[in-house]
């Protein structure tokens, strides 16, 4: 989970670096808004040990959320 966040990040803080020499200066604050709201949901997704805490989603083109369950049930007997 970590090498995601500091890639992802990384890749923000680059382009928000470059935005303002393009004259782009909200862009550069765009991209460390989501950047931060990016690496906050890979985090509360993810939990502090990296291991995921919930189950995975699937997010269509129109920002529909599905989330996927797993076929495999096993119940306490």
């Amino acid at each position: 989970m970590y090498k995601k966040l500091y890639f992802m990040m990384f890749n923000r803080m680059t382009d928000a670096v470059n935005a303002p020499k393009e004259g782009r200066n909200d862009d550069a604050l765009r991209a460390l808004q989501g950047a931060q709201e990016e690496a906050e949901q890979i985090f509360i997704e993810n939990g502090e040990d990296g291991k995921k805490k919930t189950p995975p989603v699937l997010k269509t083109a129109q920002g529909i959320r599905f989330v996927i369950k797993s076929k495999n049930r096993h119940s306490a007997k």
